[in-house]
C-alpha cells in the first residue's frame, strides 16, 4: 500500500507533539512494507531545530510554496492508495480542496474513547477536581488506574496496533468503492412487480 501524509513535521521534535508521534504512525507502517511520503512544509523554526532531517521510514517532501509543489503532491496522491490530511498542516484547506478534483477524497474519523475513566484515566475540569482526585486517592488506587492505563495502551492502542487498524479502514473503503463501482455490471436488473390475482 502507498500512503501520503500531510503533516505539520516529522522532521522536527522541536515545539511540538507532532513529530513523534508521526515517526511512530509511521515506522509501524514501514515495518509491514508499505510505501510512505511525508509532505512537510519546510518552516524556519522547525528548519532550525530538525532532529530528523531525513528519516528512513518515509519518502520526505519538503516544501516552501504549497503553489510550487502542489502538482508534485498531487502526482504523489494520484498514485497513492490512501492520503491523510493531519491537523495542522499548513497548508490543509488548499491540499482538501484539490485532492477531490484529483480523485482523492479525504477520510474523517471519529474521536474515541481509548481508556475507560476512573478505571484506566481520571479526568478533571476544574481545579478543585484534580484537588479532589490528588486527595481523595490512595496511592495503591493511583498506582492501580496507572498499571491499568499502561496495561490497556500495551494490549490495544500501540502504534502497532494503529498501523493494522488503518489498514482494515483502508482496505474495507477499497472493497466498498469497488463493489459498488461492479454492483450495476453484475446485479441483474429489477424485475417489475407483478400483481397477482386471486
Amino acid at each position: 500500500m502507498k500512503i501520503v501524509v500531510l503533516g505539520l513535521t516529522v522532521t522536527s521534535s522541536w515545539g511540538n507533539g507532532h513529530a513523534t508521534t508521526y515517526r511512530a504512525l509511521l515506522k509501524a507502517p514501514a515495518r509491514r512494507r508499505h510505501a510512505l511520503c511525508f509532505v512537510e512544509k519546510d518552516v524556519e523554526w522547525y528548519r532550525n531545530h530538525r532532529d530528523l532531517p531525513q528519516p528512513d521510514f518515509c519518502k520526505l517532501l519538503l516544501y516552501q510554496n504549497w503553489k510550487e509543489v502542489r502538482r508534485r503532491v498531487l502526482r504523489e496522491a494520484a498514485f497513492a492508495d490512501v492520503v491523510v490530511v493531519g491537523s495542522y498542516f499548513p497548508d490543509a484547506i488548499a491540499a482538501t480542496n484539490e485532492l477531490p478534483q484529483h480523485g482523492r477524497s479525504p477520510v474523517v474519523a471519529r474521536d474515541r474513547e481509548f481508556l475507560h475513566p476512573g478505571e484506566e484515566i481520571l479526568l478533571a475540569d476544574t481545579v478543585e477536581e484534580v484537588i479532589s482526585i490528588l486527595t481523595g486517592l490512595t496511592e495503591q488506587q493511583l498506582r492501580r488506574i496507572g498499571e491499568a492505563a499502561r496495561d490497556r495502551t500495551l494490549q490495544q492502542h500501540t502504534a502497532d496496533h494503529r498501523a493494522n487498524e488503518f489498514e482494515c479502514i483502508v482496505e474495507a473503503s477499497s472493497y466498498t468503492e469497488t463493489a459498488q463501482a461492479l454492483a450495476p455490471a453484475i446485479m441483474p436488473p429489477e424485475l417489475p412487480h407483478q400483481q397477482t390475482t386471486r
